[in-house]
C-alpha cells in the first residue's frame, strides 16, 4: 500500500468498514433466536459459512487501518495516554461482550445439549460488534507496542 494516496486508504478503510457492519448483520439475522416454545430447529448454521467471509474483510480493515495509522503518522497515537484508553475501552468491551454472552446462554439455559459451541443460536456470541471492536482495538495496541519495542519509539 506505500504507493497509494492517503484518500484512496481512507475511502478503503470506509468501504471496508461498511462490508464489515454489513456482515455482522448478516451473521445476526441469519442466527436462529431461540424460542423454548417453538423447539429446536434441524436447519444447521447458515451463517457459519459467514464466519469464512467476514474474518478476511476484518483482518483487511485492521491492516488498513494500521497502514493509514503509518502513513499519517497519527500524533495522538504517539502519546502512552491513549493506549491506556484503548487498553481501557478493550476491557470495558470486554465485560459488555461477557455480559452479551451470558445472556445468550441463560436464555438459551441447557436447551441445546448436544450441540458445539458454535451453532444457528449462537453465531452471535462471536461476531458481534463487540468482538468487532475488541479485535480493532487490540490489534490497535499490539501494533503500538510492536513500534516501542522494534523501534525505540513509535512511528
Amino acid at each position: 500500500m506505500k504507493n497509494l494516496k492517503t484518500t484512496t486508504i481512507v475511502y478503503s478503510n470506509l468501504v471496508l468498514l461498511i462490508i464489515d457492519i454489513f456482515l455482522i448483520y448478516l451473521v445476526d439475522i441469519m442466527t436462529f433466536k431461540f424460542d423454548s416454545n417453538r423447539g429446536i430447529s434441524g436447519n444447521g448454521n447458515p451463517a457459519i459459512v459467514l464466519f469464512f467471509v467476514i474474518i478476511p474483510f476484518i483482518a483487511a480493515f485492521i491492516y488498513s487501518l494500521i497502514t493509514l495509522i503509518n502513513r499519517t503518522r497519527v500524533s495522538f497515537f504517539q502519546k502512552s495516554s491513549y493506549v491506556i484508553m484503548l487498553i481501557a475501552m478493550s476491557l470495558i468491551l470486554a465485560y459488555l461482550q461477557y455480559l452479551y454472552t451470558k445472556s445468550i446462554y441463560q436464555h438459551i439455559d441447557g436447551a441445546l445439549e448436544g450441540f458445539g459451541l458454535v451453532n444457528q443460536y449462537t453465531n452471535t456470541i462471536f461476531i458481534n460488534g463487540y468482538t468487532f471492536l475488541i479485535t480493532v482495538l487490540i490489534s490497535l495496541i499490539v501494533h503500538y507496542f510492536w513500534n516501542l519495542s522494534s523501534r525505540g519509539s513509535v512511528r
